[in-house]
């Protein structure tokens, strides 16, 4: 069996189905985790990618949280039943922003700071990242694999629908460990703003590496906001072999 990890687990099967209208794919992933102490099992299904559709979807429909349970309540509500995960730390991404980390008590009932009336609360972890291959640069004889080069500030990074998140730089020399920056904020927010609206368009990193044989950039989102990157136009200088 694949023991694949996961926010929280392991996967351990999964498979491709249409849905009931016969127009998109669906993932289905059987994950295995311990739940207040007792190995369980979860059927998941992969929710649809956040803004590949129209673009017009709702902030609080994407849904970027393992295991999660989405909630649309009739009238306004705080208070979210959870009983799966009993003992996990879940977070809330919600049409109020994003809530969290909150632990599950027993009962399984979550109670958040407001009202809110459209989101979902799941499971957030450190598998929550993407990083990219190790960039490469032109040079007069080739490009620069196998040398020396580092990262210059205001390289580009084109977002779209996205709330929040953090990049880093990730520096390589084998065979030592990664050397990575600290995590940046990809928008210019306050740090306890409410992430209520999605932003589009292309902004200007100030986020230089040192000098390595291997750089990368790491995106992490912010908790349940989403986070889509459309472009990476680093700005990269040959070190030196």
């Amino acid at each position: 069996w694949a023991t694949v990890p996961v926010a929280g687990g392991f996967v351990e099967a999964m498979a491709v189905y249409p849905d009931a209208t016969g127009t998109q794919d669906v993932l289905m992933l059987v994950v295995r985790r311990i739940i207040n102490g007792a190995t369980v099992r979860h059927v998941e299904e992969a929710a649809l990618t956040y803004g590949t559709l129209t673009g017009a979807q709702p902030i609080a429909e994407a849904c970027h949280l393992f295991d999660a349970i989405q909630f649309g309540p009739a009238a306004p509500a705080a208070a979210f039943s959870l009983p799966h995960l009993v003992g996990q730390s879940v977070t809330a991404w919600t049409d109020e922003g994003e809530f969290g980390p909150f632990t599950v008590p027993v009962g399984g009932v979550v109670t958040l700071p407001v009202a809110v009336t459209q989101g979902c609360i799941g499971l957030f972890d450190a598998t929550h990242q993407a990083e990219t291959l190790d960039i490469q640069a032109a040079a007069n004889d080739g490009n620069t694999m196998g040398r020396r080069k580092r990262l210059h500030s205001r390289f580009g990074l084109g977002l779209h629908r996205t709330a929040q998140g953090f990049v880093q730089t990730v520096e390589r020399e084998m065979p030592g460990p990664a050397r990575v920056s600290a995590a940046m904020s990809l928008l210019p927010l306050q740090v306890a703003a409410s992430l209520t609206e999605a932003y589009s368009g292309v902004i200007a990193v100030e986020l230089p590496s040192g000098s390595a044989m291997e750089q990368a950039l790491r995106f992490t989102p912010r908790g349940g906001a989403p986070l889509t990157v459309t472009a990476v136009v680093p700005i990269v200088q040959e070190a030196g072999r």
